[in-house]
């Protein structure tokens, strides 16, 4: 099935933008089977207010959002902002799982990023609470990644060369170090997990890449 996106009509606090699009919750079934393999349990419907990246950092809720239920813990929201590959995202195999490996990498190193508030819900064995996720920063980060690094990066002969790239487009930034440093700091172990991964999504897309068999990263100044 072709998941398609739908507008959102109604913010309870009118704030909505005219941006903002979601999974139709008729094809909510069918996403969970063609993400069952990245986590995925199942969805629930549920009111979303939120003040994170879909809105402009702004509040507002929108009633009857589908979420998906990700390894019991989390619920990924399926409304996104226009124009950020949302419906490509989810119609393209290499999209969808560079999608959980950037989530799973925030939850990693940078849960603060992207869990935004929490929701306790119910079921037979009574109350639990799950973290919700700002989605929507992840679909747009994933586009920067793939349309700013990959396509530019797919031939880019080695992991010098992409470090060189780096320090002029700053698609990776390192903690601590100053925005004009020379370095990438691949001594800091988050970053270099994040230059992992973009060498992950990289593969994805292009599996012939150079930089997709490069396993280790140097320090190089």
């Amino acid at each position: 099935m072709h998941i398609t996106m739908e507008p959102v009509i109604k913010s309870v606090t009118q704030t909505c933008s005219g941006q903002e699009v979601a999974v139709s919750l008729s094809q909510c079934s069918a996403l969970v089977s063609a993400c069952q393999s990245f986590g995925v349990e199942g969805y629930r419907v549920v009111d979303y207010t939120t003040n994170g990246f879909l809105s402009r950092y702004l509040p507002i809720q929108i009633p009857h959002t589908p979420m998906l239920v990700y390894r019991g813990q989390y619920l990924i929201p399926l409304v996104f902002r226009r124009g950020t590959g949302c419906e490509e995202l989810w119609n393209q195999a290499p999209r969808r799982e560079a999608f959980f490996l950037l989530l799973d990498w925030y939850l990693r190193y940078e849960p603060e990023t992207i869990v935004t508030k929490y929701r306790l819900m119910d079921d037979e064995e009574g109350r639990f609470r799950l973290k919700i996720l700002d989605s929507a920063w992840i679909a747009f980060r994933l586009q920067e990644l793939i349309h700013c690094g990959c396509y530019q990066l797919k031939d880019c002969p080695s992991k010098e060369h992409f470090i060189q790239w780096n320090q002029e487009s700053r698609l990776i930034q390192s903690p601590l170090i100053g925005r004009h440093s020379p370095v990438l700091d691949l001594e800091n172990r988050k970053t270099v997990a994040e230059c992992l991964l973009f060498f992950q999504i990289l593969q994805l897309f292009f599996p012939e890449a150079p930089l997709c068999h490069e396993l280790q990263l140097e320090k190089v100044g």
